[in-house]
């Protein structure tokens, strides 16, 4: 009806990956010369359903309900040596279910005064029926649900002050409770050393975060915005037994401050824009090389910060973009062990703020974030040719990505992952309702490194080409 709009979307993904594969860092081998002893497999589905209707009264005021459902499910066999010999080995099968519900009371939008009132609740169960991790002689196999609830209520207020200056003010309240049942099993030679237990439930945690902004239309082709914001992520459990069994929730304190201008009678948008985080209890992932499993430790102090660039512009049939950005980022004083390096047999505490009490408790204070490039910069451009029987359009990217590192211990070499230059292209032919684009990714063949973790190497997709259809109706 006039008042009332209904819209559902379901979505079913089948993805069969082949493989996740990996080599090791120092291999000579190409990048694409897979070795393994193991008939590997990794396989992906998915399904998602949301719901959202949405009541209108004649006066402009709007309710809301969202609601959504997902269910994921995951199966893969990796060759952990990353060779053809028989060293290691992760199997494993997880699933994940998500039920949410929103709620929303929206103002009318032709008023000084707006504002949206909401409240929230998500569920969340995973569950790992099958993880096991083979290096002969030793196995280690390990079962696991967890349940992550989180419930909130928000509203978020904007007010013109003036025709031209608007002040915006938004507050967050989230409650999380986390419970897992964690049975870890180890075996050695096939006879079983023991079970452990993991923790059962973390305390409750609660947050509040906000958001405090303002904007200023200088003219109707120049806008300055700022704002200061707070974030917060939850806290969480880890599930290898080697690592701290649980790790506390991270918060942020965000600045940021914009400036946009339209030029050439609105034919090029530029937008310049800082920042600067301060993180409190900055959670830091790292990979387990005994369990084969990311954990999470915390840093007590970060911060990040940086400028970035943003040009649009349309001249006719020919459009283009570019964007260039600048970071900085660093650990405060934060100590901690890797765990790729063997530990003595009686390790004394490593604490976060210090000091070094073994040469395995090592001092990361000024290392950068991981994968926290320095620069990066993109640009693309496009013609429109109008033809007879349709249009062609054909569309050139370039992307660069600096120097960064995969963790917060910064090894050279090992953790560290080159610069990057990818190009993509496409051309796509459109007459009346259909489109068809012929694209190519990765347009050159770069072989590069993606990402590593403990002495492996993930490569980047080599160069892929391919066609769309699509048909608007």
């Amino acid at each position: 009806t006039d008042n009332f709009e209904a819209v559902f979307k379901v979505d079913y993904d089948y993805h069969d990956g082949g493989a996740n594969t990996y080599a090791p860092i120092a291999s000579p081998n190409d990048f694409y010369d897979v070795e393994t002893d193991l008939d590997l497999y990794a396989v992906d589905r998915f399904l998602r359903a949301t719901s959202n209707l949405t009541y209108t009264t004649d006066s402009g005021w709007a309710f809301r309900s969202i609601t959504g459902y997902q269910d994921g499910r995951t199966r893969q066999l990796s060759d952990s040596d990353g060779t053809a010999l028989a060293i290691a080995s992760l199997e494993y099968e997880a699933t994940e279910e998500i039920v949410s519900q929103e709620f929303n009371i929206i103002s009318p939008d032709d008023r000084p005064l707006q504002y949206v009132l909401g409240a929230y609740y998500s569920r969340s169960t995973v569950g790992i029926p099958l993880f096991v991790i083979d290096a002969p002689p030793v196995l280690i196999d390990l079962t696991s649900q967890l349940i992550r609830e989180n419930t909130a209520v928000f509203g978020h207020v904007s007010y013109d002050l003036t025709p031209r200056l608007q002040v915006e003010l938004g507050a967050r309240y989230n409650h999380s409770v986390v419970e897992q049942d964690l049975i870890t099993e180890v075996f050695f030679f096939g006879f079983p050393l023991g079970a452990t237990p993991g923790p059962s439930t973390l305390p409750d945690d609660d947050s509040t975060t906000g958001k405090l902004g303002l904007s200023y239309q200088l003219d109707e082709d120049n806008f300055l915005y700022a704002f200061v914001a707070t974030g917060h992520k939850n806290a969480g459990l880890n599930t290898s037994i080697t690592a701290p069994p649980s790790f506390e929730g991270e918060d942020v304190l965000a600045f940021e401050a914009g400036y946009r201008v339209r030029l050439l009678d609105d034919r090029v948008n530029v937008q310049l824009s800082a920042y600067h985080y301060d993180y409190d209890n900055y959670q830091a992932a790292q990979f387990d090389v005994d369990t084969r499993q990311t954990v999470i430790l915390n840093a007590p102090e970060a911060t990040s910060q940086g400028i970035e660039l943003q040009v649009d512009g349309t001249f006719g049939a020919t459009s283009f973009n570019l964007a260039a950005a600048y970071g900085d980022s660093e650990l405060g004083r934060f100590f901690a062990v890797d765990s790729r390096n063997p530990p003595p047999v009686l390790s004394p505490a490593c604490p976060a703020g210090g000091p070094a009490t073994t040469p395995q408790c090592l001092d990361l204070t000024g290392n950068r974030l991981p994968y926290s490039p320095e620069f990066t910069a993109s640009a693309g451009l496009q013609h429109r040719f109008d033809t007879s029987f349709g249009t062609i359009t054909p569309r050139i990217d370039v992307s660069y990505l600096g120097e960064r590192y995969v963790n917060i211990y910064q090894i050279p070499t090992t953790d560290e992952l080159d610069d990057l230059t990818l190009v993509n292209a496409q051309v796509a032919f459109t007459h009346d309702d259909w489109t068809l684009t012929a694209f190519a990714t990765n347009l050159t063949d770069e072989h590069y490194v993606a990402a590593k973790l403990s002495g492996l190497r993930v490569v980047g997709a080599p160069r892929q080409v391919g066609v769309r259809v699509f048909r608007a109706f």
